[in-house]
């Protein structure tokens, strides 16, 4: 009788053990894939900031140029015909592209907060799994003693419900 109830549960361990692992080995999968998105988020947050920065020199580059060349041909060449207006009307671009890269800037700072929260996000997410994995392996390592000592005390049963010649 006593070999049937260790049996028994030696089977419901076995069955629970599986359920545990499989559990620890979902989880690591989970942990994985948000490691990989969030590798992911950066890069994609470096190259969305390096497009911005690149067109946004781009621009910057040919509205002055744009500017330049404009205002040479108002007021001659480096402003000789007015050099007051010239500098003047340089220094009013020169406000436009402070305040255009201001806005860069701020476009920049927002995609770097948004990114961080994120970043917070996948991290909490993180935390969650590593604490539930840990759970896991602690009931894991109780069941695989519970089941190591079940097997000798079936083993222990078996050598005792076994018949004795003399």
């Amino acid at each position: 009788m006593g070999y049937a109830i260790f049996a028994a549960r030696k089977l419901m361990l076995t069955n629970r053990l599986n359920q545990v692992r499989f559990r620890i080995l979902a989880l690591s999968q989970q942990q994985m894939t948000l490691s990989q998105a969030a590798g992911d988020k950066q890069r994609y947050l470096s190259y969305t900031k390096n497009i911005f920065n690149n067109l946004s020199n781009s621009a910057v580059n040919n509205f002055l140029t744009a500017q330049k060349t404009q205002l040479e041909q108002q007021y001659g060449q480096n402003g000789i015909n007015d050099p007051t207006a010239f500098s003047n009307a340089m220094n009013n671009a020169w406000q436009q592209i402070n305040l255009f890269s201001n806005t860069i800037n701020q476009n920049n700072q927002a995609l770097d907060l948004s990114a961080s929260y994120e970043m917070e996000r996948i991290k909490d997410i993180e935390n969650q799994i590593e604490l539930e994995k840990k759970t896991l392996e602690t009931q894991e390592k109780a069941m695989t003693a519970e089941l190591q000592e079940i097997e000798k005390k079936e083993d222990s049963e078996i050598k005792n419900s076994a018949p004795k010649f003399a």
